[in-house]
């Protein structure tokens, strides 16, 4: 009915600009429904990321870090000798390997 009125107006830029405003709403909801689907899409990546993250924390580096510590390439801890083991230097912390 309103495009029956439009018509009758014959009226050429405000046809145009109606059939614009139609073609751009159409778009517009095109894009949000893709952006919708877009932002799924990078929230279920993250909860990946960071489940496939703690696995490599929780299963690899351990078994790195126990093996670097407990080889036999590294001495024996020797006891505090003549201070207190608060007064001591921090023991040497190899770095993770990943």
């Amino acid at each position: 009915m309103v495009d029956r009125h439009v018509h009758d107006m014959k009226d050429p830029g405000l046809t145009a600009d109606i059939a614009q405003y139609r073609a751009r709403t159409t778009t517009q909801e095109e894009l949000t429904a893709q952006a919708k689907k877009l932002k799924e899409r990078l929230h279920s990546n993250h909860d990946d990321l960071i489940a496939t993250t703690h696995r490599l924390i929780y299963a690899r580096v351990p078994t790195r870090l126990f093996r670097r510590v407990f080889a036999d390439k590294n001495p024996p801890l020797t006891p505090c000798e003549g201070l207190t083991c608060i007064d001591a230097p921090p023991p040497h912390v190899p770095p993770l390997l990943l």
